[in-house]
């Protein structure tokens, strides 16, 4: 599966369930709640990520940038 695809598959759940008479049902409520806490994780690691390389590059010569 490719990346895109699942970001497709997250838009398309993310806007059944915030319109939807699913997010009126307990299980698919926690479930949603579960899968965005997972990409909020996710982001918050790839930012920590980002921060630590930007701020490592920042301290190389430029010709070696």
């Amino acid at each position: 599966m490719t990346k895109v695809s699942v970001e497709l598959k997250e838009v398309g759940i993310d806007s059944i369930l915030k319109n939807g008479l699913l997010k009126d049902i307990p299980v698919i409520s926690v479930l949603s709640g579960i899968w965005n806490a997972g990409v909020a994780i996710r982001d918050h690691r790839f930012s920590n990520k980002l921060l630590l390389f930007l701020h490592d590059s920042s301290k190389l010569p430029l010709e070696k940038r």
